[in-house]
């Protein structure tokens, strides 16, 4: 079973990925919903993830964020990964929001699994943000306790490596 990931301690990992650390609770906000977060029928449930997938699909994390967060009963971490993923594939993806997500989730959401540190790796090593996905690994051992694959890993050094200029003698 696995652990939850619930330490109080600074935020390291949102600084490093750029500027993520002030803007991540104001970039999760669900108070500006135009839905009614208190009717929560079957009709809403399928607007609010209609809309949600629209504007992930879009490359709009804020308004998907907002969506996800009015669904009842709460989102769950396969929910919020779901959305990472498919944030991570809209091709707009952004290493800070994908940043801010995690420290929502570590903070105030649902309990971060190794498959929201996967889908967040895997998605940023694949757009080419090596820094990111480097402190994505970081905060996935220092931070929850999870240690990396041996193939996770790899695949971090494979693609650090295949984009220097680096020359054995």
């Amino acid at each position: 079973m696995l652990s939850p990931c619930r330490r109080v301690r600074p935020v390291s990992f949102v600084s490093a990925l750029a500027t993520a650390a002030s803007s991540a609770d104001a970039f999760i906000s669900t108070s500006d919903s135009d839905l009614d977060p208190e009717s929560h029928g079957p009709t809403d449930s399928t607007l609010l993830r209609s809309r949600m997938w629209a504007s992930v699909a879009e490359g709009n994390l804020a308004v998907a964020l907002d969506a996800l967060g009015c669904l009842w009963p709460a989102p769950a971490a396969p929910d919020y990964n779901a959305l990472l993923h498919a944030y991570l594939r809209s091709g707009r993806a952004a290493a800070e929001h994908v940043a801010a997500v995690i420290s929502h989730m570590r903070y105030a959401g649902p309990a971060l699994n190794t498959l929201t540190f996967n889908t967040a790796f895997n998605g940023l090593l694949r757009l080419g943000h090596l820094d990111a996905a480097h402190a994505v690994l970081e905060e996935m051992w220092s931070g929850c306790g999870f240690v990396p694959s041996f193939t996770t890993v790899d695949r971090l050094i494979k693609k650090a490596v295949s984009g220097s200029t680096l020359t054995l003698h």
